[in-house]
């Protein structure tokens, strides 16, 4: 029997377990080191434990068994002076024996409602979690461009560049 829960992701065996079940989730990459590195819960903690808070993790259990994962990540989005606190969703996984169930969906939906709902939920989808979230009732809202620059180690410090949300006026 599948259940739903949500957590606070700061103990040290959650960023095991999410480690171990996006290696498995997306063994499909093989052994590219790059993608070991980034799945390891040195990273999870890193990318989990922010200074806004922690970040929260939906997950999916199958007789004990962690099948499916979704997390938001707490930030704070500016533009100009106004402030707005939201969560950037991202590292969908499902196993790959649990796919095609409605899991991710049923994810979704648990951690959309379980936000608070004056807060900005945003996520950067590739192209296999894309249309789950527009099944979730997510839109396409903007394109992020990003620029960036070279910088020496000798050179002047940039200006900040703080990447800024604006609504359209």
């Amino acid at each position: 029997m599948a259940s739903f829960e949500l957590r606070t992701s700061t103990r040290e065996d959650d960023y095991q377990e999410l480690a171990l079940f996006q290696k498995n989730a997306f063994s499909f990459a093989g052994t590219d080191p790059r993608l070991s590195a980034l799945q390891s819960p040195e990273y999870y903690r890193w990318k989990y434990d922010t200074p806004v808070g922690p970040a929260l993790t939906g997950r999916i259990m199958d007789n004990n068994k962690l099948v499916s994962v979704v997390a938001a990540v707490p930030t704070v989005l500016t533009c100009g002076n106004r402030t707005v606190r939201s969560w950037q969703l991202c590292d969908l996984a499902t196993h790959p024996e649990h796919r095609r169930t409605g899991h991710m969906l049923q994810l979704l939906a648990s951690m959309i409602s379980a936000l608070p709902q004056d807060d900005v939920i945003f996520c950067f989808p590739n192209a296999r979690s894309f249309p789950a979230l527009l099944r979730s009732g997510m839109q396409p809202a903007a394109e992020l461009r990003l620029w960036v620059a070279p910088v020496l180690a000798t050179a002047t410090p940039p200006p900040d560049y703080s990447v800024a949300f604006c609504s359209p006026p």
